[in-house]
């Protein structure tokens, strides 16, 4: 059984001007609880520069680069605000909204 508790967020990440709660499950028959971290391909969310919301390990697009890179995390298009952080912004113009301006004020958008 898999028990999840969304009292309080066992860890805030903050990115894109945004914060985000991640929470922890807890799965019964490993004996270990896990982070719950949002689910930007299910529930898409945006920055105020039109950028999309990843997660590191989201399977990536079709935009992906280098071509083997296999997730969000490995992409030279994924930007984030502290390096190994998990949540971070898409960078590729094809995915960005067009009615916002760009900035990448606080993102290390190197990998």
């Amino acid at each position: 059984m898999i028990y999840r508790q969304k009292k309080r967020p066992w860890k805030v990440i903050r990115a894109g001007g945004r914060e985000f709660p991640v929470y922890e499950e807890y799965d019964e028959s490993q004996k270990q609880a896990y982070p719950i971290y949002p689910d930007f391909l299910e529930n898409p969310e945006y920055a105020a520069n039109g950028r999309p919301f990843k997660t590191a390990g989201q399977e990536n697009c079709p935009h992906n680069k280098p071509d083997d890179c296999g997730d969000c995390g490995g992409c030279e298009w994924f930007c984030r605000e502290e390096p190994f952080a998990i949540i971070g912004l898409c960078m590729n113009e094809s995915l960005k909204r067009p009615e916002n301006t760009d900035s990448k004020e606080g993102l290390i958008c190197e990998n």
